[in-house]
């Protein structure tokens, strides 16, 4: 990837409808109020480098969304990555390994220390990505690094082994606003 362009979902509006048996949902292009279908939404997607996609963790229809959006993705281009927060960055060989083919699910999520809900809401998207042999990056820093980071600081972060800073963003920008 030559440049890293971020789209937002804001660039959509999702307005969910009431949720029986199927899962309902629109998508517009916010810019013209257009109604996408997914097919057509992931097609406009493939020009961009880095796609967010927020979520509430418990929500299951953005969940669902999601699946069909990768989906949707990779009908479009195989050369895709998924990076998932709930992963924490010391288990990537295990996810790795387990994406390759070369451990199994239990031995996976046994080293992995998954969220409760992984099986429910993110297994799906891991399998999808398996699937495609596409690589998922484990993006979050590992709890006991946001703990020291918590209780000392930048200054306890600093004094960490060069091995283990390698699991935590070299520089961080915290802006003192609004947001």
């Amino acid at each position: 990837m030559s440049k890293m362009i971020v789209l937002l979902l804001c660039f959509i509006a999702i307005l969910s409808t009431t949720v029986y048996a199927e899962r309902h949902y629109e998508i517009y292009d916010a810019s013209t109020g257009e109604k996408l279908t997914m097919k057509e939404f992931a097609k406009r997607s493939m020009k961009y480098d880095v796609i967010f996609f927020g979520e509430f963790h418990d929500d299951s229809l953005l969940h669902y969304i999601q699946k069909e959006y990768l989906t949707a993705m990779y009908d479009e281009n195989d050369d895709i990555a998924v990076s998932l927060e709930m992963f924490e960055r010391d288990v990537q060989p295990y996810l790795d390994k387990y994406l390759k083919g070369e451990i199994t699910e239990e031995d996976f999520l046994k080293h992995s220390r998954p969220w409760s809900d992984y099986k429910k809401f993110y297994k799906p998207l891991v399998e999808l990505a398996k699937k495609n042999e596409a690589p998922v990056i484990a993006a979050n820093v590992p709890r006991k690094y946001a703990a020291l980071y918590t209780r000392e600081g930048w200054p306890g972060i600093e004094k960490l082994p060069a091995e283990d800073k390698n699991f935590i963003a070299k520089s961080l920008t915290l802006k003192n606003d609004q947001y």
